[in-house]
């Protein structure tokens, strides 16, 4: 029974759990960050980094969700986030 329940663990893709997004203030402005359990993550950094494409920050997070779930659901999502200043 416990072999079962190992394989089943293992074939779920790993979900993101117990992070908050921040803005991270830098010379350029604002960036997105995730602050997480082991502590801050700068995506833009990472990005550069590993070389791959990431949101920079959280307007960029909600349209990729938007389009992803559409796209795989056929489900539009609504914003219920108010955007306050220049986006």
């Amino acid at each position: 029974m416990k072999t079962m329940a190992k394989k089943r663990t293992a074939a779920k893709p790993m979900r993101a759990r117990g992070m908050t997004f921040c803005t991270l203030a830098g010379s350029g402005g604002g960036t997105l960050g995730l602050r997480t359990e082991r502590g801050i993550l700068d995506a833009a950094a990472a990005s550069r980094l590993y070389r791959i494409a990431a949101p920079t920050d959280i307007h960029a997070v909600i349209e990729h969700v938007q389009r992803e779930v559409a796209a795989q659901k056929g489900v539009q999502l609504k914003t219920e986030v108010v955007y306050l200043g220049e986006w």
